[in-house]
């Protein structure tokens, strides 16, 4: 059968049967040769390949989606931050224009920093405290206006005036800063006492209540400056205990989260510093008014007197950069000198005596005088003698009952009598009829100017078996001494102000014979007062220019308030091991800053 089919097949191509076959079975493995080139698996390069690339198609599909993901995360916490900030602002600003005083920035004396010994002072801008207004039962601002007080709790109550303060801490002060437990911006509410050490109005230290203004998570206000209230010592960035080692709060946790205080950039209530304003004198040329009130620093009530006086110290020292700064420049032939300077202490003249009004801003050049004449009821006709002081410096005038000085031949106090003629019919005055005031004292001093409305007279009259008692007399501008009133008198000026007549009635004077005379009196006199200036240059021949005033000062009636609140980061060791920590270096903190001036309406001078 197989043979018979060869035979077939064999004829038919032309070939033997045997060749036929293999050609055929050629044919069949050449197929398979291609079918198995066709199916064979990938090499690890390509697959290393295919993924590189696929890594390279995903990343550029999903890289901006990552970064938008992260545009819209920074964004809410930007937008956060900003809400933090706005809020806390309108709050701060909304509670302090509100206020009737605002007290001067708490300072601290430093007696190192770092550990290297100085003597210096930092003030706390971090922290502002202040009097609200008071308000009634539905919120409104009670009239007329004034601080918000405390119900009493006891007769002897000390707590005084409500207050309110705005101040930086730790969430939970005393334990471990961390993103749980941030710097937090709070307004707490408290009251405020008299300190009679240091005589003036202080923080109770005690918080009644208090909101945190800023969140209490995530972010942060970290600490500038550390200092220990214990022993002085301060350190640049945020030390969680004292390192001083002979301080007892040294490394004590317990201790010094009462004495570690923490100041801050961060926030910032600073009042508003004013440079370089130069005053305007007023007609007198005895005031210059400054355009704000409300100076901090050295208080003054007119009551000290620079540069003399008791309490008179230059320079000024005591809150050096919130200071006010005085500088008296007189203009002399070589040009503009400074006179007087409350930062260097410079006086060139003792007798410019200069106060100042820190509630007003006012600064006023000059002295009250009081002085007058003693009458002496035992004397003899034609006139009475007066005595002019008390002395014994100067040394009394006395003027006797001529109407002359009693040994010397010229006066030494700052006023004198002018007697009439001799009287030569009845009724004619035998007292005076005008002094003059003369604040060089017939020149024994520099000249001064009196100023016109601050001069005011009255009687001193103490009858017999009776009470003494003070008779005042009316200021009249009628000048001619025939129309001046029994009890009137007039302040004539001299051209150049330095001396000034105070006339009386020409017929009438003021005299014991206006009260029954001599017999019915135990004392009468005349008591003169006036206020008198040396802000000018005493050369005539210039012209006596005033000086002029330039100051610096700063003022509680502007607060310009700064926060900047940041996202939380681990502070890093100021040096290696060290346990002052400071913000890292080479860090991108996400912050938002804010800034606001607020302008104290209700402030109470």
């Amino acid at each position: 059968m197989i043979e018979r089919r060869l035979s077939r097949t064999g004829p038919s191509s032309g070939q033997p049967s045997s060749f036929t076959g293999v050609r055929r079975l050629g044919r069949h493995t050449r197929g398979l040769g291609r079918w198995s080139r066709a199916h064979r698996g990938f090499t690890l390069v390509e697959i290393l390949v295919v993924m590189a690339i696929m890594v390279i198609i995903f990343g550029l599909l999903f890289a901006p989606m990552i970064t938008g993901l992260s545009l819209v995360s920074r964004g809410r916490r930007h937008v956060a931050l900003q809400d933090a900030v706005r809020l806390a602002l309108e709050q701060v600003k909304r509670d302090l224009g509100d206020a009737v005083y605002v007290f001067d920035p708490d300072s601290y004396a430093v007696s190192s920093i770092d550990g290297n010994a100085t003597t210096t002072t930092l003030i706390d801008y971090s922290t502002v405290t202040f009097v609200p207004a008071g308000t009634d039962a539905a919120g409104n601002l009670v009239t007329p206006i004034g601080p918000a007080t405390l119900p009493a709790v006891a007769p002897t109550d000390p707590r005084g005036f409500r207050a309110v303060r705005f101040t930086v801490h730790l969430r939970t002060p005393g334990s471990v800063h961390t993103t749980d437990n941030p710097f937090v911006l709070y307004r707490q509410q408290g009251s405020v006492v008299w300190d009679v050490a240091r005589t003036k109005w202080v923080w109770s230290g005690t918080v009644d209540s208090e909101n945190a203004l800023t969140p209490l998570t995530d972010c942060d206000l970290a600490p500038t400056v550390s200092t220990c209230t214990a022993c002085g010592g301060a350190w640049n960035g945020y030390a969680a205990t004292c390192q001083t080692s002979t301080c007892p709060s040294y490394h004590d946790a317990v201790k010094s989260a009462t004495t570690m205080h923490y100041i801050t950039d961060a926030a910032q209530f600073v009042p508003e510093r004013v440079a370089g304003e130069v005053l305007s004198p007023t007609a007198s040329g005895s005031i210059y008014k400054a355009k704000y009130g409300g100076w901090l620093g050295t208080q003054n009530n007119e009551d000290t007197l620079y540069p003399g006086g008791a309490n008179a110290v230059l320079p000024l020292s005591s809150a050096g950069e919130l200071e006010p700064r005085i500088t008296v420049y007189r203009l002399l032939a070589g040009g503009l000198t400074t006179y007087l300077d409350t930062y260097s202490g410079t006086s060139l003249d003792p007798q410019l005596q200069m106060s100042w009004r820190s509630g007003s801003g006012e600064i006023r050049f000059g002295d009250w005088h009081h002085n007058g004449a003693i009458y002496n009821l035992g004397g003899t006709l034609p006139f009475y003698g007066v005595t002019v002081g008390v002395g014994p410096n100067p040394p009394p005038d006395v003027y006797n009952t001529g109407g002359g000085l009693a040994g010397s031949g010229s006066y030494g106090n700052d006023i004198y009598p002018i007697y009439p003629a001799l009287p030569t019919d009845l009724g004619d005055p035998i007292v005076p009829v005008a002094y003059v005031i003369d604040p060089s004292r017939h020149g024994a001093v520099r000249p001064g100017k009196v100023v016109p409305d601050t001069v005011s007279v009255r009687l001193v009259v103490w009858p017999q078996g009776g009470t003494m008692y003070y008779q005042p007399l009316q200021q009249t501008f009628t000048y001619d001494q025939d129309k001046i009133g029994p009890l009137q008198f007039c302040a004539l000026p001299s051209p150049d102000g330095r001396t000034m007549q105070i006339r009386f009635n020409r017929s009438q004077p003021p005299g014991p014979d206006l009260y029954g005379g001599a017999a019915a009196l135990q004392l009468f006199a005349v008591e003169i007062t006036y206020y008198s200036r040396c802000n000018f240059n005493p050369d005539a021949s210039m012209g006596d220019p005033d000086d002029q005033v330039y100051v610096d000062y700063s003022t509680r009636y502007v607060v310009n308030a700064a926060l900047s609140l940041a996202s939380y980061v681990d502070l890093e060791p100021t040096t290696a091991g060290s346990p002052v920590m400071i913000l890292p270096t080479d860090a991108l903190i996400h912050a938002v800053q804010g800034r606001d001036q607020v302008v104290v309406r209700n402030a109470m001078q």
